[in-house]
């Protein structure tokens, strides 16, 4: 091969992946629950699709995200068959923390731009707490999106401690603490 058509070909590749990345940018609609490794079809709308992120915050006030962790997951047993329940490790649920943190982020900067400024601007505060049931969990994924708040749902891809499309953790926010704290108030540390 020469080096000429070696070149072509690297460069109509390297087009190639470029033309892809931006127009999946420009169209693709990262608005599903998803996980680090997958995007899952299976789920129902989003309850965050229902109404509008609210923006319209006063820029004072304190601002926080809301990182809560499903304490319900399970992993199946290799030996007996059986669901059993488990806990993540630390470094799990720091992944896990990282990626509702990002993706809570990425959906707010197009949707409450004016939070996320306030909220980058008084130092990114973010409280982890947990909910005892994935049922719970859900409930207030829709109190808080009915409420106009942002909401991230990471569910995961199940590679490793816990089973495929277990939900692990909901980011909520970044917003004002006054307009979480009714909704959330009851939930303890992580």
């Amino acid at each position: 091969m020469s080096s000429r058509a070696f070149l072509a070909g690297a460069a109509a590749g390297a087009t190639a992946v470029w033309a892809y990345g931006y127009l999946r940018s420009r169209f693709y609609d990262d608005d599903d629950e998803t996980s680090s490794d997958e995007t899952s079809s299976d789920e129902e709308p989003s309850p965050q699709r229902v109404g509008a992120v609210r923006d319209d915050y006063d820029g004072d006030e304190q601002y926080k995200m809301l990182l809560i962790f499903n304490q319900e997951l399970y992993k199946l047993s290799r030996k007996t068959g059986e669901l059993k329940s488990v806990k993540m490790s630390p470094g799990k649920a720091a992944a896990q923390s990282g990626h509702a943190t990002l993706g809570a982020y990425r959906r707010a900067m197009r949707r409450c731009p004016n939070a996320v400024r306030d909220w980058l601007r008084i130092g990114q505060m973010k409280i982890t707490v947990k909910c005892p049931t994935v049922q719970e969990l859900l409930e207030l994924q829709e109190k808080c999106a009915a409420a106009g708040l942002n909401c991230y749902l990471i569910r995961d891809a199940g590679h490793t401690e816990i089973e495929p499309g277990s939900r692990t953790v909901l980011a909520v926010g970044p917003a004002p603490a006054s307009a979480m704290d009714p909704l959330t108030r009851h939930l303890k540390p992580y």
